[in-house]
């Protein structure tokens, strides 16, 4: 692949991934239903199918299709659910066809087969290209959210719940309300979380635009580098680094009602808590996270919230290397 960098290889993988998803024998009349719309070029009605196949609520598709295309979000959801009613498909897409595949994956492999994944996936890249800065540092750090190892050997499914985005947010960018932007480039959807254990809001990035988000999760990592260099003999990051790792892990989970308590721990280090977590923040080196209550089910006990404190994951994939290479140069 190195000797021939002059083939688009992604556009070669995609290629051998629809011929397989062909074999598959997506039922006509959801294929005609899908290249239909894509013929049409109704990116809309298609961006409201994913959202469906992907089980987002029924009123938070309303609310993603209202930050997306304003007063036309009803008009497109009636007609799209119109449009499946019409092939013979419940519009919450339940059921499963004769093979028994649930009709929600029929949807998202008909969407990859006609390309429309593509074009949805090429709109939101030019709809970033044109957004402001701190919008484009908002997108860059969901992809620490989403993408915490860029060579995985299994692709989870890109969901957070905003309270530690929107925090770490604020203190990198003195703003919280950057999530709905990213609705409306089409990165994330918004939706409510249900099981008998937990009721909260998520987002959740569309499977579409995960190659943007692997991208941009690199993007940062000449200015982590920098950081980690300017760093090495900080005593503050030393301290920081010793707080985090307190329990013996790579991160440190306090709940709300603990978090002063457990600022007091923080010693060793020149500037106060808070002033030295916005300066980590704003190095791309440090995020907060978040771990909603549990209520109890069965035999599981209930949880209480959580804040995490953590190294973002472009910190982390640079911190050992960076301190191995200092060690030998030490020596």
């Amino acid at each position: 692949m190195k000797e021939k960098s002059d083939i688009n290889w992604t556009e070669v993988a995609r290629n051998a991934f629809r011929s397989h998803l062909d074999r598959a024998q997506i039922p006509s009349n959801v294929e005609n239903l899908v290249r239909g719309l894509c013929e049409a070029e109704e990116w809309d009605k298609l961006l409201c199918l994913y959202m469906k196949a992907e089980w987002v609520k029924a009123d938070y598709i309303l609310k993603n299709l209202a930050l997306i295309y304003g007063e036309e979000a009803s008009k497109t959801l009636h007609e799209t659910e119109a449009k499946l009613r019409e092939v013979g498909l419940d519009p919450s897409l339940s059921g499963t066809t004769e093979d028994g595949k649930s009709i929600s994956a029929v949807i998202k492999d008909a969407l990859l087969t006609t390309g429309a994944y593509d074009k949805l996936e090429g709109q939101c890249r030019v709809k970033l290209e044109k957004a402001s800065w701190e919008v484009k540092e908002a997108a860059w750090l969901m992809s620490q959210y989403f993408i915490k190892d860029t060579m995985p050997s299994y692709e989870y499914r890109m969901s957070l719940v905003p309270d530690g985005f929107e925090r770490t947010l604020e203190i990198m960018l003195g703003r919280t309300d950057l999530l709905e932007e990213l609705v409306k480039l089409g990165l994330v959807f918004k939706n409510l979380y249900w099981s008998k254990a937990y009721l909260h809001e998520e987002y959740i990035g569309a499977e579409y635009a995960r190659p943007i988000f692997e991208e941009l999760s690199t993007q940062k990592d000449f200015a982590v580098i920098a950081s980690l260099y300017e760093l090495e003999r900080s005593q503050d990051f030393r301290a920081f680094l010793s707080w985090l790792g307190k329990e013996g892990g790579e991160s440190r989970m306090i709940t709300p009602y603990e978090e002063e308590k457990c600022k007091l721990e923080f010693t060793g280090a020149t500037k106060p808590f808070d002033e030295l977590l916005k300066d980590l923040v704003k190095r791309y080196l440090v995020m907060v996270d978040f771990l909603p209550a549990r209520s109890r089910v069965g035999k599981r006990q209930s949880r209480p919230p959580y804040w995490i404190f953590r190294l973002t994951p472009s910190a982390k994939r640079h911190l050992v290397p960076h301190l191995l290479k200092m060690l030998a140069e030490r020596q």
